[in-house]
């Protein structure tokens, strides 16, 4: 079934694009034969136009010619008019502004020679202000300069001044720090000092302790030892005096419990612990 559809397809496929070459080709072949009509048509208005103009030319030909002729001459005419009007023009503006350039030149030497009368007034009051001001400037400058002496004396009194302040400063600030320095280390030996005769004292206290707490941790694991033998001469006593048992049955000891072991040592202290821990105060008199 499935060939037989795909065979019909393929046909009707094959069959249509057999249908729209055909249509393809005829419409080209309308197409070209319209485009040909109208080719020939268009060559044929082109001819009678052109032979229309060509008459129409001819005709005007001789009338241009007369035109032409009339303008050019006319033209040549208002040329040379022009020219002779623009010559004429040339001479009244030259002969004009050169009556003005000479105007002009005149009024400008009054003004300069006026300017350069002013100026040399002028200069002659500028020198004036000019020696003033360099008189004024000298006795400035002298004014100056004795008050620049003063502030100089002054200023070196000063330094002076501040100088000396600065060396007893340092020698009084050089004597407090020496003395400072020799009772700080006068106090450190002294603390020293005292601090290592507490803590040999301190640890002299717990070795005696730890003496004393070995021995009596001796003595008990001693007692603890002695126990068990006391223990065993009773149970042999009671097996003695005791009647004979079946072998069903059994005595039962009762054995005390065993003591408690002995304390850990106390652990050893650091200086400065033995030192805060002990409330003995530090003798008066000297250290041994």
């Amino acid at each position: 079934y499935q060939r037989r559809v795909h065979g019909e397809e393929t046909h009707r496929k094959k069959r249509n694009l057999a249908v729209m070459t055909l249509q393809r080709i005829w419409r080209g072949y309308i197409c070209r034969r319209q485009l040909k009509k109208r080719q020939q048509a268009a060559k044929l208005i082109q001819y009678y136009e052109r032979e229309r103009q060509i008459w129409s030319k001819s005709k005007n030909r001789a009338v241009l010619r007369i035109q032409a002729q009339w303008r050019s001459y006319m033209a040549r005419q208002l040329v040379i008019e022009m020219k002779e009007r623009k010559r004429k023009a040339v001479m009244i503006q030259k002969n004009w502004r050169g009556g003005q350039v000479r105007s002009d030149i005149k009024k400008r030497k009054e003004a300069y020679e006026r300017e350069m009368a002013l100026k040399q007034l002028e200069i002659a009051k500028i020198k004036k202000m000019e020696e003033e001001y360099e008189l004024a400037k000298e006795r400035e400058r002298e004014r100056r300069e004795k008050e620049k002496q003063a502030k100089l004396e002054q200023q070196i009194k000063k330094q002076r001044l501040e100088g000396a302040l600065f060396i007893q400063r340092v020698w009084k600030g050089y004597k407090v720090r020496r003395m400072i320095t020799i009772k700080e280390k006068a106090a450190i030996k002294i603390q020293r000092v005292v601090r290592g005769w507490i803590g040999r004292r301190s640890l002299y206290k717990k070795k005696q302790k730890e003496e004393e707490e070995k021995r009596k941790n001796e003595e008990k694991a001693k007692i603890i030892e002695k126990k068990p033998q006391k223990v065993e001469v009773k149970r042999k006593a009671v097996i003695a005096k005791a009647p004979t048992l079946q072998p069903s049955q059994s005595i039962k000891v009762v054995m005390p419990p065993p003591p408690p072991p002995p304390p850990p040592p106390p652990p050893i202290q650091s200086l400065e612990t033995a030192n805060s821990n002990d409330s003995t105060p530090p003798p008066t008199g000297p250290a041994p």
